[in-house]
């Protein structure tokens, strides 16, 4: 595997500790769907999708003149929060945020850093979904030479 990979099978790792520990679900790139979905007494568990972004190039001024393979690029980690209330979103994207901001994965990568995203909008929870669910999306971006 390349140290790119190995960075984000760590990353997987944290994520499935922190919610077991704050007892919500995680799923690896998709909404999860009928049985899938935990359910406790007649309510769904809180879950958490999660992505990793690829990466894509930095500004100019932190390259060096070899190859782009050496470059400095940015990369993502991405959450999409879902509950059966907007406080329990919040409360999901608090834990997260707790857990991430700041973080450095290993050498090589900067710290992620929240970066701006559902915060300032007005979602409505999916009505396709009984009991409705409301969801929002976090992302982390950070810098990577890896």
């Amino acid at each position: 595997m390349s140290q790119f990979l190995d960075v984000q099978v760590a990353l997987t790792a944290k994520i499935k500790a922190l919610a077991a520990s704050a007892k919500f679900d995680i799923y690896d790139g998709a909404v999860p769907s009928g049985e899938q979905l935990k359910a406790h007494n007649g309510r769904y568990w809180p879950y958490v999708v999660y992505g990793f972004g690829g990466t894509t190039q930095a500004a100019n001024r932190m390259q060096g003149i070899g190859s782009s393979r050496d470059d400095v690029k940015w990369t993502s980690l991405v959450f999409y929060c879902v509950g059966d209330s907007p406080l329990t979103v919040r409360r999901l994207k608090d834990v997260l945020r707790t857990e991430f901001e700041g973080y450095t994965p290993v050498d090589g990568w900067g710290e992620f850093t929240e970066v701006l995203t559902g915060d300032f909008g007005i979602s409505k929870p999916d009505p396709d979904l009984i009991p409705l669910r409301f969801g929002e999306t976090m992302s982390f971006k950070a810098l990577t030479d890896l």
